[in-house]
């Protein structure tokens, strides 16, 4: 082989092999690194239900008193609220009721529900919205209210079975859910005693006020 081969060889061989490893890295980077980048810059939402806040308006709460003077009608709206907690806004969030259970003594449950349907946020509608680093958001859960003596989901269709089912009195248990484009779902569980009727139910939330030591706004009685 002539010096002039052997130089072939050497410059050809070695294009080749830096050629590969330009292949090679470049493959790894977008097979690795690309999901790993956006594994480390997803959201982190988290949903959560304290039956111990109450109040009105936006912010942390549980429950709403509405009234409506023109129908002299008062509910109380049941919440979760969402928090972003990372350094990434969170895409196109949607909150859903995914299943409703009633609870008996015995622990067993009765499945009444099992299936996504879109749920209203507080103060609008099911809706996709952005949610930014540390604004928390609520969405609407269910409500009760002076002119039907039931639970009433907040879901933008009402099944016709919910009249009757969500009506007798007992423990239920809502499962919700939040899904967004660039995070992974999130679920969470809202359990609570219905007595049968507005009244009652107004009736022990106020015991239960006046033995809560935190100062919570007071709440009128019902108007018979």
């Amino acid at each position: 082989m002539t010096p002039f081969s052997s130089l072939c060889v050497d410059f050809f061989g070695n294009s080749m092999v830096t050629s590969g490893l330009t292949f090679i890295s470049g493959f790894i980077t977008a097979v690795i690194a690309e999901p790993f980048q956006k594994w480390i810059s997803r959201p982190q939402l988290t949903l959560s239900f304290d039956h111990e806040k109450v109040g009105c308006g936006y912010g942390a709460i549980s429950l709403t008193p509405e009234a409506n003077p023109l129908e002299g009608e008062k509910s109380y709206y049941f919440r979760v609220q969402v928090t972003n907690s990372s350094r990434f806004t969170a895409k196109n969030c949607r909150p859903y009721l995914v299943r409703i259970e009633r609870k008996y003594e015995d622990g067993s449950r009765l499945l009444l529900h099992s299936d996504h349907m879109a749920l209203n946020w507080a103060f609008s509608i099911p809706e996709p919205r952005d949610i930014p680093p540390g604004i928390p958001y609520n969405f609407d859960v269910f409500r009760i209210c002076t002119n039907e003596d039931r639970l009433h989901p907040m879901t933008h269709e009402q099944a016709t079975i919910w009249t009757n089912t969500l009506s007798e009195q007992g423990n239920y248990i809502f499962t919700v859910q939040v899904a967004s484009d660039n995070t992974k779902v999130e679920t969470q569980t809202v359990e609570v005693f219905w007595p049968g009727s507005f009244t009652e139910y107004q009736k022990q939330l106020n015991v239960r006020l006046r033995s809560n030591s935190k100062p919570v706004p007071s709440l009128p009685p019902t108007e018979t």
